[in-house]
């Protein structure tokens, strides 16, 4: 009689507790299961690939030292179902792991334009393991997206903010959209980063009363009648670049931090 699965050794607790939740008490029923359902691992509520691949790999030993235990006459009458057996784990094993879906990052909440990604906000689906999952969540914490991510939408890397990661840089200030006249060090930089905008100066006069304004620049877009971009800094600071944008265009000066 096959072990029941509290008496398995190799499984942890957790594992024990996903198995019997779903009514499956010992290996029999796990392999009977599988055999009715192939994919039936990645539903079971493991956390990861690998305790997947963990339970099913201690399961198969299990069947492999029962299948051993049995009388050679036995054996010698049931070759052929012993080879039907293997054939089914091996092709079993083939489907559950290969991978069918690719991981990739979720958003749990509607994620605004421009809001900063917390750890909180995104989770990782199909993880190759941990630490995969570990460092595509590292690499998207700390960035943004122009434009909003609906809740349950993948997160696409591609289109996240592509310089420093941030935190709370961005806490309690007011984001708005300016026209910048075309200058080269608008050329190449990767948002965000921090930036003086000052009014243009008409004459040298105009170039010594200039008040530069240290924003940070979100996002650059180029238009056939001028540079765009989407800047947040404090309401005094965007009121102020406001009433010099009625004056006259805009520049950015560096250097860009």
């Amino acid at each position: 009689m096959t072990l029941a699965i509290d008496k398995i050794e190799g499984l942890s607790d957790s594992d024990r507790r996903v198995l019997t939740s779903k009514g499956i008490n010992c290996a029999e029923q796990f392999w009977a299961a599988m055999a009715n359902d192939p994919s039936l691992i990645t539903d079971l509520g493991f956390p990861n690939v690998d305790a997947q691949k963990r339970v099913t790999t201690l399961l198969a030993q299990l069947a492999e030292s029962e299948s051993k235990s049995l009388t050679s006459s036995w054996a010698a009458k049931h070759i052929p179902d012993c080879v039907a057996l293997a054939a089914c784990l091996l092709i079993i094993a083939a489907i559950v792991f290969v991978d069918r879906s690719p991981q990739s990052v979720i958003a749990k909440s509607d994620l605004g334009p421009f809001h900063v990604i917390t750890r909180s906000d995104i989770e990782v689906r199909n993880a190759r393991d941990n630490t995969a999952a570990e460092t595509v969540i590292n690499d998207t914490v700390g960035r943004y997206a122009a434009e909003q991510i609906a809740k349950g939408a993948k997160v696409d890397a591609s289109k996240l903010s592509a310089g420093t990661h941030l935190s709370k840089e961005l806490d309690g200030l007011r984001v708005l959209t300016l026209k910048l006249q075309s200058t080269s060090i608008l050329a190449g930089i990767k948002p965000p980063v921090k930036l003086g905008i000052i009014l243009s100066p008409r004459t040298k006069e105009d170039d010594k009363k200039a008040s530069i304004h240290q924003i940070y620049v979100l996002d650059v877009r180029s238009a056939p009648d001028g540079i765009w971009v989407v800047v947040a800094g404090t309401d005094a600071e965007t009121q102020e670049l406001s009433a010099d944008l009625a004056l006259g265009q805009l520049i950015a000066v560096g250097p860009a931090q």
